[in-house]
């Protein structure tokens, strides 16, 4: 934990991602089934819990069923899963719009237009969050330390 206070706060965030990572991929292979070992890890983290209610909030935002289906069916003839909310689908096409196909190769991180895509999705995010999403204090996880001040 000491090291994870002393990071560069802008570290920090990726740092739990991977605690994240780590810890799914332990249930998956385990059948949800997580070690104990994993308890006390996550105590030692309780920003885990809003890195996680931030990413709950983002699947809701992005699988929500904005319209109801025409005609109402057994949820056991439901073969087409949960669709992709209205907001997901408009960033999807930005996306497919900027980024080439897996066989056209890939883009760089530091091409113009790929940067400007995701500073653009992040501040929807960031807007989505203060005002819809309730998750202002979920931000403040992503927030870098204050400039320092050279006299």
């Amino acid at each position: 934990r000491t090291a994870y206070d002393c990071a560069p706060k802008r570290f920090r965030m990726q740092f739990l991602c991977a605690l994240n990572r780590a810890t799914l991929a332990e249930a998956k292979r385990q059948n949800d089934c997580v070690r104990g070992n994993w308890q006390a890890v996550m105590m030692q983290f309780p920003e885990m819990g809003l890195w996680r209610d931030l990413r709950d909030k983002l699947r809701m935002k992005a699988w929500a069923p904005e319209e109801e289906k025409k005609e109402k069916s057994s949820k056991w003839d439901d073969d087409e899963g949960p669709r992709a909310s209205a907001w997901s689908r408009t960033w999807r096409e930005r996306v497919r719009a900027v980024l080439p196909s897996g066989q056209d190769g890939a883009a760089l991180p530091t091409d113009p237009e790929v940067r400007r895509l995701a500073a653009a999705l992040w501040h929807d995010v960031v807007e989505w969050a203060r005002n819809d999403g309730d998750a202002e204090r979920h931000l403040q996880l992503f927030t870098g330390e204050p400039l320092a001040r050279v006299s």
